[in-house]
């Protein structure tokens, strides 16, 4: 069974791979329907399945069973230009110029939401993505020693329940079934006992469980108007794994003679948020819709990667990051318009703030303000099953990087700045039975 257990969710973390550009390592893009309009109207919306994780009381507004199936194709450019400085007790040496070296790639992030009506009553579950984050650099260049890969990956099971208390007011309630894996991993140049420099990769890697609730309540002021209200609580995840040292590790020599180490571990904080959302059906084909989000960003203040194997001292140490992060707020405002009966055309706009600050900005998360473009199109193949595709464009700030970070005793400075945009493609399902 544990045997079985472990399949399961390693199936679950290929198919929910992804890499994240929303703010820090948030992802809000949970239905490739929605990204049309940027997500706009999200917590009040209430108009498929998506709703059982945007804002369950929505739930109640379905009059019939849907599912819900699709995601986005993300493609980023993030491109780091600056110096790269690494001097303490395992190297020295002078600023390495680094030019163009581009941490992002190519990656599916996919969703699931299924809702059934039960009266005043219904119930939902989905699985989704809604923490997340890459970069990888590579080991090409010599950005490599303030790190080459850093990923984190999250699935989330959200079993949730909604009950209309009567035709103005529904309530909704949700569980977060969190499954995160992470890896962490640089190199440094080891002053090895001949004289020179031996380059040597540390691979951290953990997976853990964690656990948390989402609610919300929808007020349906009239025919055409309602408003939405939706909480996601703070969850912190335990990372246990392995460490592990590659390259020439016959020439380390400072300190004990492991290589490898499976006491590795690192606690991730994914905030709380809320979701205060306004949708208004101004015509019979005209909808508009508007979103304020408050992600509680303060709670992370620094990440500790604990028995990272060294090649000196007692040859297990801490790694501390610093990061202090700000509270965030994401706006967005979008529109549907129904063309025919068959054709519905989607627009939105939309401004999203980092939580990361010019002191301790690192470039495993170089991230910045953006501001978002979005427009969609959706079709009724049937009167049961529609398809929507999306696209959405971020244009993001320069971001400066000026920052030191103690890795094995070697002071890594990176000094330069990061230019990142993405391109979101979404594809969704929709069936009504």
């Amino acid at each position: 069974m544990r045997n079985s257990s472990k399949f399961i969710v390693g199936i679950l973390s290929v198919l929910f791979t992804q890499f994240t550009f929303a703010s820090a390592y948030q992802i809000f893009e949970q239905d490739a329907a929605s990204l049309g309009t940027y997500h706009a109207g999200s917590a009040a919306q209430a108009d498929d399945a998506s709703t059982q994780w945007y804002n369950p009381a929505g739930m109640t507004h379905l009059k019939q069973q849907q599912l819900s199936i699709g995601g986005e194709l993300v493609n980023t450019n993030i491109s780091y230009t600056g110096t790269q400085q690494n001097v303490g007790q395992m190297a020295s040496g002078s600023p390495v110029q680094v030019n163009d070296v581009n941490g992002g790639g190519l990656t599916p992030v996919p969703n699931i939401h299924y809702v059934l009506p039960l009266g005043d009553w219904a119930f939902g579950v989905g699985l989704v993505a809604p923490f997340g984050a890459e970069t990888d650099y590579g080991d090409g260049t010599a950005l490599k020693y303030s790190g080459t890969k850093t990923q984190l990956q999250s699935v989330d099971l959200t079993p949730a329940i909604a009950f209309q208390i009567n035709k103005y007011l529904s309530v909704g309630i949700g569980a977060d079934l969190v499954y995160a894996t992470g890896e962490f991993d640089n190199s440094f140049a080891y002053l090895n006992s001949a004289g020179g420099n031996t380059d040597i990769n540390v691979t951290n890697k953990g997976d853990g469980f964690t656990y948390g609730f989402h609610l919300g309540t929808l007020i349906q002021i009239n025919d055409s108007n309602r408003v939405g209200l939706a909480y996601h609580s703070k969850m912190t995840v335990k990372l246990k794994g392995t460490t592990e040292m590659s390259g020439d590790t016959s020439l380390v020599t400072l300190g004990g003679s492991a290589t490898s180490g499976d006491n590795f571990s690192t606690e991730i904080i994914l905030p709380a948020w809320w979701n205060l959302s306004y949708f208004w059906q101004t015509t019979k084909t005209l909808a508009l819709m508007a979103s304020a989000m408050y992600t509680q960003w303060s709670s992370v203040n620094s990440t500790t990667l604990k028995n990272v194997v060294t090649p000196f001292g007692d040859n297990f140490q801490d790694v501390i990051i610093q990061q202090d992060f700000s509270n965030t707020w994401n706006f967005a405002l979008g529109a549907t318009y129904d063309v025919t009966p068959k054709w519905q055309l989607k627009a939105g706009i939309g401004y999203d703030m980092t939580p990361t600050n010019d002191q301790y900005r690192n470039i495993q998360i170089p991230d910045q303000d953006r501001f978002i473009i979005a427009t969609g199109v959706e079709y009724k193949i049937l009167k049961s099953l529609s398809i929507a595709l999306s696209y959405a464009h971020f244009f993001v700030q320069n971001a400066r990087i000026d920052v030191t970070q103690n890795i094995t005793n070697t002071n890594q400075t990176t000094d330069g700045h990061v230019q990142s945009s993405a391109d979101l493609f979404g594809l969704q399902l929709k069936w009504r039975f």
